[in-house]
Formats: C-alpha cells, structure tokens, sequence
C-alpha cells in the first residue's frame, strides 16, 4: 500500500508517508516538540515514527527515506530542524525549495530579523527557521548525494526496482524557475531597501516557491501541494504544473489550505481527484483559509476531509452542509496510524486523516484521527441526514472511501 497520514492541529501541516516497500518519508512539520523535548514529545510527527521504529528487531538502527521542506513558512517548518537533528546520520535524502543559494538563505533570515522589530515574527520563529536552514545545511553535508532542490530537480526519487510489481516514483511539480528567481530578486530588493530606508516591506511570499510533490505508484497518485499558488503567467505557479500532472490523481492535500489563490480549476478538473485533504490555516478565522465557499466548491467534485475543523461562524457553516459526526466511529484496523487520539479533547495536534492507495488507485484504508472530519456539499449533507449510513451517503458519482 501507498500510504499518507496528514496531521493538521489548525495551523500548518506535517506529513508522513509509508511507500508500498516500507519505507518512510516526511513532508513539513507543524509543531515543536513540547519544550524541545530530546524523545520528540508533542510532535505528532516524532511520536508516529517512534511508533513505526518499534516494529523493526532494532529502533535505534530506524531510517527515515526522506525529509522535504516545501517552503519556510513557519506552520511547515516548525518540528523539522528537531527531527533533522535527532535522526542525524539515520535519514538518506533531504529536499527542500528555499531560495537557491545560501546568500538568499541568509537575507531570509535576515529579513525576518529585521521584521521582528515590528511585530512579526517573534524570536521562536526566527529561531526556528535558522535552526532548520542549518540543520539542513548539515544535512547536505552528511549524505550530499541525496540533497536535492525541488526547483531543480524534478525526478526525486525513483525506485531502482519495481515494487510489488509497479514502478515507484516521487517528482516535484514546483517550484517553477521564474518563480525562483523572481522571489529571490525581491528578497535581496527587500532587503536592500530596509537597509537604506530603515522601514521594513513584509510584502516577500514564500509560497511563491512552495514545493509541491507528486507520487506515483502503478495507476495510484498522491499530490502533496504544499502552498504552491496558481501563478501569473504561463510558466508560474500551477499553471506549469499543468503540463507535468497528466494522470488521474486519487488523492490531493489541497494547496495553501484550500485558499483561491491557490485553487487552479483546469488542474483539478484533470486531475479528478476523489479525495481533497484541507489543513486549515489558524482555523480558518477570519480571512484565512479555507473558506466555506471554497470548501463547497471542491465538495462538489470530491470527498472533503478536513483534519480540525474551522472556527467559522456558525452562519457560515450553513453552505457546506452537515458535519459527519459518524465518522467518528472509524476504527484504525490498520498500520497507517495507530491509536493517537488525544486525551484532552482541547488538544488538536494529533488531529489527522491518513489514507492509504493500492496500485490500482483504488483507496482502501480512510482513517479520522483526532478531531478531523467529512464535510458534504449541502444536498449531500441532507440525504446523509435521512439517512446516517456513512457509506450511503458518499456520491454515486465518485469511487466510495471504504469503512
């Protein structure tokens, strides 16, 4: 099996993959380990791998395939300098789609520094994307072979053998090279400009160059999007994507949180995909994302599955239709997560939605942790109400998620 687990305790992501041969990768990371915690404490993310470590004769001799930082926003890099420095030696290829050159890197950090002095972002934050930048850099050095940037090199990973009978494959579909190079002219621009002015711009986007990673075993795809945005010209953003993603993809962890700057409709409408898994943005207060009407569009053509639910309110939820609370009763009768839900109902960070493909695209495992919920286009949501069986109430027109 192809698997995923998506963890999103309300403000970012972080993703585990298991490939059909085992192995396991990391995509982002949303959370610090509580108080820098040596044993990973508080990051879901350490705590299932030490879960998967405990099926191997050895746990210490445990191998990560790979970490990926899609872009250094904070919700997607938080925990991953940790976890880059606690399996140092132990992980066999790092990728990222920072800035090309470590001079970029360092006006980054830079001018994060200097935006600090106005309110944003606090120490932690800073602290925390020098701490990944280096744990990276230090990663590079240690396996330099398996350092790879997502602007660069589109092929990751590709099996040396098939798997289970099918070809395994792992490419990055952003960020385009305009896009690069535009965003790291601004940065340095921005930078320049703080130093002479004394005033700070904090107009500089790193989801301009957010990576975004396409799996792909037999006829099963996985689009881990990250928070890459639909660009404005023809070889930016999405609209390039368009001419690499040409396969059904089953399964999409929707881009930037489901905001519409980041929805590129020809590609969905391509892709087709069954399953859309929504990370909600601070919970989707205020102006950020997902929106009700975004939510409503992608449940029109797909399963909505959202890992914490948004704090809208409560007039707004009437659009997108009933919560399926009974959904609840999912079991995890699988590996792909074990029991992680949190005794504290106020504790989001082990809220997640795992799933898992065979080679066929066909899903066969669809498991709710946490406080992760289905959301159905209205007319759905009532029929599902006349009638609560779960299974029932999935649309005839898209493959049924199995119980």
């Amino acid at each position: 099996m192809l698997s995923i687990a998506i963890f999103g305790p309300g403000e970012g992501e972080a993703i585990v993959i298991r490939l059909p041969d085992g192995s396991v990768g990391i995509v982002d990371g949303c959370r610090e380990p509580e108080g820098g915690a040596a044993d990973g404490w508080g990051d879901p993310v350490r705590e299932l791998l030490e879960k998967f470590a405990t099926e191997k004769p050895d746990a210490s001799g445990f191998q990560i395939e790979f970490v990926c930082l899609t872009h250094p926003h904070a919700d997607h890099y938080r925990g991953l300098g940790r976890l880059l420095e606690a399996y140092e030696g132990r992980i066999n290829r790092v990728w990222k789609a920072t800035h090309l050159t470590p001079h970029h890197e360092k006006a980054l950090v830079e001018w994060l520094d200097l935006t600090r002095a106005g309110g944003a972002p606090d120490a932690e934050v800073l602290n925390g994307l020098k701490r990944v930048i280096d744990r990276f850099d230090r990663a590079k050095k240690v396996c330099p072979n398996g350092f790879k940037h997502l602007g660069q090199d589109k092929n990751l990973f590709t099996s040396t053998r098939r798997v289970k009978g099918h070809k395994l494959s792992i490419e990055s579909c952003g960020p385009a090279d305009v896009d690069i190079d535009n965003a790291g002219n601004e940065l340095v621009a921005l930078l320049k400009d703080a130093e002479e002015s004394g005033t700070v711009s904090r107009k500089h986007d790193p989801n301009l160059t957010s990576g975004a990673l396409l799996l792909r075993w037999g006829r099963s795809a996985v689009l881990l999007a990250g928070d890459l945005l639909r660009g404005s010209g023809p070889q930016s953003g999405w609209q390039l994507a368009r001419q690499q993603i040409k396969c059904k993809v089953q399964i999409v962890n929707v881009a930037h949180h489901a905001s519409e700057g980041a929805h590129d409709e020809m590609l969905w409408t391509s892709m087709a995909p069954d399953l859309a898994i929504v990370t909600p943005f601070k919970y989707g207060v205020g102006d950020n994302p997902p929106r009700p009407d975004r939510i409503l569009s992608l449940a029109r053509t797909s399963v909505v599955a959202i890992t914490s639910p948004p704090q809208w309110p409560s007039a707004m939820c009437n659009p997108v239709g009933m919560r399926l609370i009974t959904r609840k009763s999912f079991k995890p009768k699988n590996s792909v997560l074990p029991r992680i839900a949190p005794s504290n109902a106020a504790d989001a960070r082990r809220n997640a939605v795992a799933v898992s493909l065979d080679s066929d695209g066909n899903i066969t495992r669809f498991y709710l942790a946490g406080k992760a919920d289905v959301y159905l286009a209205p007319d759905e949501a009532s029929a599902s109400a006349a009638a609560p069986d779960v299974k029932a109430s999935t649309p005839k027109a898209r493959r049924p998620l199995p119980r």
